[in-house]
């Protein structure tokens, strides 16, 4: 009975969920939930699934494309711009907090301390007595060990190749501030230098040698690990030391479809609007490596109940590094195996050449690594492979990620940079303008694929209705706004009225005497409460070039004034 009733839950919650996203009416008069509807307590708890990292890159490099290529019904969507807008964004255009999101800077503006703490809830490893070794990874060019700290705290010690001593750790700290102020959940990531004498063996612990054979890990096998690390002069080792994650581990979430054996999993996840707006994010931090083995869910228990969160890990490849070395050129702007520019250049004999090509290097190689913002161009960004829910970013997505993006203003970003610890100040100079930049063209292009008039205020009283509002190409400055016009219209729900109407000086429309007074009369006769919502329709000319596309916002008017609220927001796409 309690799993029978469990699944009803999640039933009426996808209901919820679904009535509020495009498809439906574009406003909702009911009030949302204020908890996340997709923690409902699990009976029976999800396996741990371990998919194959070789089979992954094959399928997201080749079939996903060929798939994709050959459904015929999304690439006519695609072509005339009305690919399915995300099942999980509410009647404003926001992600709801859930188990994948929760909503910080962009909806409560963090200070520049609480981004560079960022999801840290301890001072790091205790360092009064050894660490211990309890698991070793030798193999690869990224080796790392599980250690225990004589806190009891568990571990996972990262650290930078040989050649460049700031590389990697300091693209894992930087993402990890960045992507938690946004509000996905991200381990606890701590930089630490220490001497590598604090580390000891746990007794009996093996490892995995280069034929997969079990060995014995001893010192002496410590001790060629290490040597492939880079150390400071003082022969102490600076490494990342990521807390276990609270909770069971059971394997990474996929970008397409949905683990079925979660019931609170209901949502395709190419269809999560906070999935399909991380193309943007990583587009700033040119996070390439967003595949599926970047990711991991937990089984957590809080509050007497158990249900899955969902995480994104490992950002040692984001910014210019590459892990073990700084990034070529072509990534971030090339699939691993891109069939189209292959395809293109077979067909043009190799004569078609593309914007990466020949380009020199920009950045600095022992700290930050290849990263620039000339070259870059946000349509022109591509991850490592093909990811399902990046391809079925909308302009809609799009908006939602630019509009938290643009209120990284340069102290976040400071904030965020800092976090690496760089013995170069000039690399920190570097990545904050760099990010800036890239920030810039970021907010430009999708803005320009959208109104971005947002941060909507109604006012009302007995004798006035004002409805104010921001618009982002001016608050996030990138134009002075001495040349923008806009004008609005009323509307009864989803019908218009009138001629437009000036909004006047700043960014405030302001309902006259004779439109307040039909609102009155229509919501006077309204037999119900659906007829008594209005909505305002806005649109803005840039430098005379014309009007642009609308924007709506629904309001439920109460003649009383006291019940007259914001109910739902519509964009012109």
């Amino acid at each position: 009975m309690r799993r029978v009733l469990g699944h009803i839950l999640i039933v009426l919650a996808l209901a919820l969920v679904m009535s509020a996203c495009s498809g439906s009416r574009p406003w909702r008069l009911e009030p949302a939930p204020d908890y996340p509807i997709d923690q409902q307590p699990l009976t029976e708890l999800p396996e741990e699934r371990d998919p194959s990292l070789f089979w992954d890159a094959i399928n997201q490099s080749s079939f996903h494309l060929i798939e994709s290529s050959l459904d015929l019904p999304r690439q006519y969507r695609k072509l005339t711009g009305q690919l399915k807008e995300a099942y999980n964004a509410d009647v404003f255009g926001e992600v709801p907090n859930c188990s994948w999101f929760t909503n910080r800077h962009g909806q409560t503006p963090m200070t520049p301390e609480e981004i560079h703490r960022g999801p840290n809830s301890i001072n790091g490893p205790d360092t009064t007595g050894p660490w211990m070794i309890t698991r070793a990874k030798t193999e690869g060019v990224t080796p790392g060990f599980f250690v225990k700290d004589p806190a009891g705290e568990t571990f996972v010690l990262k650290f930078d190749p040989v050649a460049y001593p700031e590389l990697a750790t300091g693209a894992e700290m930087v993402s990890t501030k960045f992507f938690h102020a946004l509000g996905y959940n991200v381990p606890e990531n701590y930089l630490v230098t220490f001497d590598p004498s604090r580390l000891t063996i746990t007794e009996g612990i093996t490892f995995s040698d280069r034929y997969g054979h079990r060995q014995p890990f001893t010192r002496d096998v410590l001790n060629g690990v290490l040597s492939r690390v880079a150390r400071n002069d003082d022969g102490q080792i600076r490494a990342i030391a990521s807390r276990f994650l609270p909770g069971k581990p059971i394997g990474p979430f996929s970008y397409h479809g949905r683990r079925k054996d979660d019931p609170n999993d209901y949502i395709p996840h190419q269809h999560r609007r906070e999935l399909r707006g991380l193309k943007v994010f990583a587009q700033l931090v040119n996070h390439f490596d967003t595949k599926d083995h970047n990711s991991l869910d937990i089984l957590v228990n809080e509050d007497g109940k158990t249900y899955v969160r969902h995480y994104l890990i490992d950002f040692g490849s984001t910014l210019g590094s590459d892990g073990d070395e700084p990034k070529p050129v072509y990534k971030g702007y090339a699939y691993v195996f891109d069939l189209e520019q292959a395809a293109v250049s077979l067909a043009t004999l190799g004569v078609r050449q593309w914007s990466w090509e020949g380009a020199d290097p920009n950045g600095i190689p022992n700290a930050i690594g290849y990263f620039e913002s000339e070259l870059f161009h946000p349509p022109g960004w591509k991850p490592l492979h093909a990811n399902p829910a990046f391809d079925n970013m909308t302009h809609l997505d799009a908006f939602w990620a630019a509009s938290i993006l643009g209120r990284f203003e340069e102290e976040h970003l400071r904030a965020c940079a800092e976090a690496a610890e760089y013995s170069d100040p000039e690399a920190t100079e570097y990545l904050v303008q760099t990010l800036l930049e890239r920030r810039r063209k970021i907010l430009a292009y999708y803005y320009g694929k959208i109104n971005p008039l947002d941060d909507f205020v109604l006012h009302a009283d007995n004798d006035h209705l004002r409805l104010q509002f921001i618009d982002r190409w001016i608050d996030d400055g990138l134009v002075s706004g001495e040349t923008v016009r806009y004008r609005y219209r009323l509307g009864h729900q989803d019908d218009g009225w009138g001629d437009y109407l000036d909004v006047g000086e700043g960014p405030t429309v302001t309902i006259d005497a004779d439109d307040l007074a039909r609102l009155r009369r229509i919501a006077a006769d309204a037999e119900s409460a659906d007829e008594r919502v209005f909505h305002v329709e806005l649109q803005s000319n840039r430098d005379s070039g014309g009007w642009g596309r609308w924007v709506r916002v629904y309001f439920y008017f109460d003649p009383s004034g006291d019940g007259t609220r914001i109910v739902g927001i519509e964009r012109e796409d």
